[in-house]
C-alpha cells in the first residue's frame, strides 16, 4: 500500500503541475492574440495535459497516443528506461482533464502489474482496459459516470486476447481463432452479452486471411480491414465486402513478392483512405503513395512523398509531418496548409489530428538547467482558413538513382590478404587479456578487428556455471589517442585505485554488470551479468601481456579475388574471428575505393555453411567455374560459394536502381566473373 501511495501522491503533483502549465499556455494564448489583433497572425492555444521530469532524454518518453474524436479523453503509455531497467505505466486523461494512472481502476489494490489494451469509444464516453483481474477478461469505465459499469469474466470457449478497439455503443472488435484454427473478426456486444463471427476467409473471400489491424467509422457502420496484402471495407450493417486494394498485381508486375501495404488511414466517416505499398526494403525498387475518395472512386497515386502520414478529421483534411513543420491536406480542394507555431523537432512525435478537426496532440521534450521535461500538449488549431497556403511535396513518378554507367566495370587487382589477418592476429601482444575468472573457463572465442595500430581486441569467455547469467564474458580492448578519454568506461564509476591505476565499476538494475580500466592508452572493458564487483575487479585486475599470440592461424588454401568493382580497390578492416581456441577460424575483409561508380565489396570466409545457403526461397545455384557449390541470392546481392573446406560470401552494395539499370543477368554475370577470379 505504501509503494501505491506514493504513486497516487506523485500523480497529483503532476496534474497540478499540468493546470498550472495550462492556465500560463492559456493566458500566453490570450496575450499572443491580442497581439496578433492588427498583424492578422494565427496564433494558436497550447494546452500541457502531462508533464515529467528526469534527468537524461533517453530515461523517459510517451508513446501509444490515442484520443477520443473530440480531444477530450486520451490514454498513453509511459516508459521509463532508467540503468536498462525499463518499466511502462499506462494513464488516461478524463473530460475534466484528470492524469488517471490505470491501475487506479484494478480491483486489487496491492496490484502493480500495468494495465493493458486501454481503448477508447470514438465518442469518448467509454474506456476499455484489462487491470490483469481475477477472473475478468476486460472492464469498460464510463467516463462520464466516472466508474467502472462493466466487468467481462474470462471465456475459455474463445481466445480473444487481440482487442482491436471498442465502439460507441459498446460493441468490441476481437480477433479470434475458432476451433478449426480459422481467424475470425469478433463481435462482442457488452450489453447484451452475445457475440458474432466472421470467418475471416469466408467473409473476404480468400484463404489463410489475418488481420494486422482494423479502423472502424465513428460511427461503427464500416470498417477497413488490412491484412497487409489487401485492403477490404467492411458494411457492418448490411455484410457487404468492399475489396480496396490487392498488392497481388504489383508483385506480378514486378515479379517481387516482397510488396506490401503500409500505414493505412481511414477517414472518421469512411470517405477518404491513405495508404502505400512497397517492397519491404531499405531501398525499395517500388513504392508508390495513394489517396483515395471512396464515394467518387477517384485515386491519386504518388511515386514520392515529402511526409510522414499522420491521420484525417471529418473534413476530409490529412494530417502530415514534414521535416519541420506540420501540415493539413484537404483532398478534394488538394490544399495544403501550413501549421503554425508547432515544430517538429528531435523529441517530437505521435502527432494526432483529433477527429473533429479541432486539435492536435502530441508529445516532446524540453532540455532544463540540468534534467529535461517530457510534455503531452494539445494545441487548439483555431480557424484553419486563416493558415498560410504551400504546395503539397510530392511527385507523381518516382525518382531513380542515377547510375552513371551502363554496366559494371570490374578492375584487376591483387593484394597480400593473409599477411594483413597474420599481422592483425599477432599484434594482439600490444594488450594484456584477463587470466583470472571466477568460474571455470570452458572456451573461448576470440575476435580481432582493424588495423594494428588501432586495432581491437575481444573475446567471448564461457564457464562452467549452474547459473545461466554467468555462463558468458565478454572483454574488449580499444586503444585510444595519449589524453584521451575511454568512451567505453564513460557511464563507469571509479571504485578502486591500485598501482596508480583507477579501476570502474557499474551494476545496472537488470543484474548486468561492467568494469574496466585504463592502461597505456588501452582500454579495457569487461561486461557480465549477475556478477558481484569483487569477481568484476578480480578479473579485470588479472591482466597479463602475452608473448606470442594464442595459437597459430590455419592459412593453407585460401582463396581470395583478384576482380573488383572498384576502379583502385583497396583493403580496409581485415577481422579475424577464432572459435574453440582455433579450432575454427573466420576470416573477413572489406574492399573499397573513392571513385563515383565505385560498388562496395566486402568478403567472409567461414568453416560453417552461411544462413540461408542453399535456400530455394531465397536464391538459386549458378555455375562458377573452380567451385565445388555456387548459389546466389538476388535479393541479399550475395553469392555463396563453397570449395570444399570453407565458405565463401561476397557481398556487392548494389542498390535495387541500380539492378533494375543493370539488369539481373547483368549483376549475376559479375558476381560470377569475381567468383571464378578468385584464387
Amino acid at each position: 500500500m505504501k509503494k501505491r501511495f506514493l504513486i497516487l501522491l506523485m500523480l497529483s503533483f503532476l496534474v497540478a503541475c499540468s493546470n498550472s502549465g495550462e492556465e500560463t499556455k492559456g493566458k500566453q494564448s490570450e496575450n499572443d492574440d491580442q497581439a496578433n489583433e492588427e498583424t492578422g497572425e494565427t496564433s494558436l492555444a497550447i494546452e500541457v495535459l502531462y508533464s515529467y521530469d528526469h534527468e537524461e532524454s533517453r530515461d523517459y518518453s510517451l508513446q501509444g497516443i490515442k484520443t477520443d474524436s473530440e480531444g477530450s479523453a486520451v490514454v498513453f503509455t509511459a516508459k521509463e528506461d532508467i540503468d536498462r531497467k525499463k518499466d511502462y505505466y499506462t494513464y488516461f486523461i478524463d473530460r475534466n482533464d484528470q492524469v488517471i494512472e490505470a491501475l487506479e481502476l484494478a480491483n486489487d489494490p496491492d496490484q502493480e502489474r500495468r494495465c493493458v489494451d486501454l481503448n477508447l469509444s470514438p465518442d469518448g464516453k467509454y474506456l476499455l482496459y484489462d487491470c490483469h483481474d481475477d477472473g475478468i477478461h476486460f472492464s469498460i469505465y464510463d467516463l462520464e459516470e466516472e466508474e467502472t459499469t462493466h466487468q467481462i469474466p474470462e471465456d475459455d470457449s474463445l481466445n480473444r486476447d487481440d482487442i482491436l478497439g471498442v465502439s460507441n455503443d459498446l460493441t468490441v472488435y476481437f480477433e479470434t481463432e475458432n476451433d478449426d484454427w480459422e481467424k475470425q473478426l469478433t463481435f462482442y456486444d457488452v450489453q447484451t452479452k452475445t457475440t458474432q463471427d466472421y470467418v475471416l476467409d469466408d467473409l473476404l473471400g480468400t484463404e489463410h486471411a489475418s488481420i494486422s489491424k482494423i479502423i472502424p467509422t465513428d460511427d461503427g457502420k464500416q470498417i477497413l480491414i488490412d491484412t497487409v496484402v489487401e485492403l477490404y471495407l467492411f458494411d457492418t450493417e448490411t455484410g457487404d465486402v468492399r475489396k480496396i486494394e490487392d498488392v497481388e498485381p504489383y508483385q506480378e508486375e514486378f515479379d517481387n513478392n516482397n510488396l506490401f501495404i503500409y500505414n493505412a488511414r481511414l477517414s472518421p466517416d469512411g470517405k477518404y483512405l491513405y495508404y502505400s505499398i512497397s517492397e519491404n526494403s531499405s531501398d525499395p525498387v517500388y513504392k508508390e503513395y495513394f489517396f483515395h475518395n471512396l464515394e467518387s472512386g477517384e485515386v491519386r497515386v504518388y511515386g514520392e512523398l515529402d511526409y510522414s502520414v499522420r491521420n484525417f478529421d471529418i473534413h476530409g483534411n490529412l494530417l502530415l509531418e514534414g521535416d519541420e513543420n506540420l501540415y493539413l491536406y484537404n483532398f478534394d480542394r488538394e490544399e495544403t496548409k501550413i501549421i503554425p507555431e508547432i515544430e517538429v523537432g528531435v523529441y517530437s512525435g505521435y502527432f494526432t489530428l483529433t477527429h473533429n478537426g479541432q486539435f492536435i496532440i502530441y508529445t516532446d521534450k524540453e532540455r532544463n538547467d540540468d534534467n529535461y521535461t517530457t510534455y503531452l500538449y494539445r494545441v487548439s488549431l483555431g480557424d484553419i482558413n486563416t493558415y498560410e497556403t504551400t504546395s503539397f511535396e510530392a511527385q507523381e513518378e518516382r525518382e531513380r538513382e542515377e547510375v552513371g554507367q551502363d554496366e559494371i566495370a570490374l578492375s584487376d587487382a591483387s593484394f597480400e590478404e593473409s599477411d594483413l589477418f597474420l599481422e592483425l592476429w599477432d599484434s594482439s601482444t600490444s594488450v594484456m587479456f584477463p587470466t583470472e575468472f571466477p568460474e571455470t573457463v570452458t572456451d573461448k572465442t576470440n575476435h580481432y578487428s582493424g588495423d594494428p595500430s588501432k586495432g581491437r581486441y575481444s573475446q567471448t569467455i564461457y564457464v562452467d556455471t549452474t547459473s545461466h547469467k554467468r555462463e558468458e564474458i565478454n572483454f574488449t580492448t580499444s586503444k585510444i589517442d595519449e589524453g584521451d578519454t575511454c568512451p567505453l568506461l564513460r557511464d563507469l564509476e571509479v571504485v578502486e585505485t591500485k598501482n596508480g591505476n583507477d579501476y570502474y565499476f557499474h551494476a545496472y538494475q537488470n543484474s548486468d554488470v561492467e568494469a574496466g580500466v585504463l592502461i597505456d592508452n588501452v582500454c579495457y572493458f569487461i561486461d557480465a551479468e549477475d556478477y558481484t564487483q569483487d569477481e568484476m575487479l578480480s578479473i579485470v585486475q588479472s591482466l597479463e601481456p602475452i608473448d606470442t599470440a594464442f595459437h597459430e592461424l590455419k592459412m593453407d588454401g585460401l582463396k581470395f579475388p583478384k576482380k573488383f568493382p572498384i576502379g583502385e580497390p583497396e583493403t580496409r578492416n581485415p577481422r579475424v574471428i577464432s572459435y574453440r581456441d582455433g579450432e575454427t577460424v573466420d576470416y573477413l575483409i572489406d574492399y573499397r575505393g573513392d571513385g563515383e561508380n565505385d560498388i562496395k565489396m566486402d568478403l567472409e570466409i567461414r568453416n560453417s555453411e552461411p544462413k540461408l545457403y542453399m535456400n530455394e526461397n531465397t536464391g538459386f545455384e549458378v555455375e562458377v567455374d573452380g567451385w565445388e557449390e555456387a548459389y546466389f541470392l538476388e535479393d541479399r546481392m550475395n553469392l555463396h560459394l563453397y570449395d570444399g573446406t570453407y565458405y565463401y560470401i561476397i557481398k556487392l552494395d548494389i542498390s535495387n536502381d541500380m539492378l533494375e539499370a543493370f539488369g539481373k543477368d547483368h549483376v549475376t554475370e559479375t558476381f560470377i566473373e569475381i567468383g571464378e577470379s578468385m584464387k
